[in-house]
């Protein structure tokens, strides 16, 4: 564990806890404070007196939002201790927690009933079970074998501390209760996948020993497609409608209009200093009203793609 994270799970656990009746609060400031950011870039501009009232939810929303978020930060640290030994370190299961606590906070509805932490545990699992599928490795475990990896990481973790050496499997399977060959076959799936560009002799990568020879691989087919000059014309001529040039600009990198890379929502978050839950909502939002104008055709399917 690196020592800034170590610093930030000090941060966290200095933040106090929301009572019920504060998180109701906080979640109707972030519903009114959503509800007066869609008035003010709805097609219809609201009258000149409105707008200061307008722009002070939208800011009451956004500090209600942040503080939701803080105050439930230990909630995604308590999460991920449940998913280690699946493939993805746990700074990065809480990186990906996060990300599933902002979306919640934004959607928190409190007259539901529900508290925030209840409703907010579903959205950061959701979060993290998605990082595994997509950095956990090349081959997906079976939720039963996912499981055993939790509990044998944590047995070999214990057995490290109490015998200041790694475990042998014999003594990971007594200490899990189960069998030397589970876990071994626990063991093989967790194991780090082998780069195509690790060396085979002096001057030949694997990737080189493994390729078939063909010229045209299946990235440039969806290359070729994603930047017909049919599509780029139609989306530039939809983006063209988009009066606001940041927004603009933000949609021409995510769909790769630019330089012919598209970005990911993590990447335009580092660039325009926004989280990627705001930019999915500016996202989804332009798109919507591009629809209405029958021009967001094409973007559409550039994101769908991407």
């Amino acid at each position: 564990m690196t020592e800034g994270f170590t610093t930030y799970l000090d941060g966290i656990g200095r933040v106090a806890p929301l009572s019920a009746e504060q998180e109701c609060e906080l979640g109707r400031k972030v519903q009114e404070g959503l509800a007066a950011q869609a008035i003010l870039d709805g097609d219809g501009e609201p009258e000149g007196a409105r707008r200061p009232g307008l722009r002070r939810k939208v800011r009451e929303g956004e500090a209600a939002r942040c503080r939701l978020t803080e105050a439930n930060l230990r909630l995604v640290v308590y999460l991920a201790r449940g998913y280690q030994g699946r493939g993805v370190p746990f700074a990065d299961l809480v990186q990906e927690g996060n990300v599933g606590l902002m979306a919640a906070a934004a959607r928190f509805q409190p007259d539901k009933g529900w508290r925030f932490s209840t409703y907010a545990g579903s959205w950061i699992r959701s979060a993290m079970l998605r990082a595994i599928k997509s950095q956990g490795g090349v081959v997906r475990m079976p939720s039963h074998l996912a499981a055993a990896a939790t509990q044998i990481y944590r047995a070999e973790q214990e057995l490290e501390r109490e015998n200041h050496r790694p475990p042998t499997v014999a003594e990971v399977a007594h200490r899990c209760g189960i069998s030397e060959d589970h876990v071994a076959q626990v063991r093989e799936l967790r194991a780090s996948p082998v780069s195509l560009e690790s060396p085979v002799g002096e001057d030949t990568s694997l990737g080189e020993v493994l390729s078939d020879g063909s010229e045209v691989g299946p990235d440039d087919v969806v290359i070729r497609r994603l930047h017909s000059a049919a599509v780029r014309e139609a989306a530039t001529e939809a983006l063209a409608a988009v009066e606001d040039e940041r927004v603009r600009r933000l949609l021409r990198l995510r769909f790769g209009l630019v330089d012919g890379r598209i970005r990911t929502l993590a990447e335009l978050s580092g660039q325009f200093g926004v989280t990627k839950e705001r930019l999915r909502l500016i996202e989804a939002r332009t798109l919507a009203r591009l629809r209405r104008s029958g021009l967001g055709t094409e973007l559409r399917e550039l994101m769908e793609e991407s």
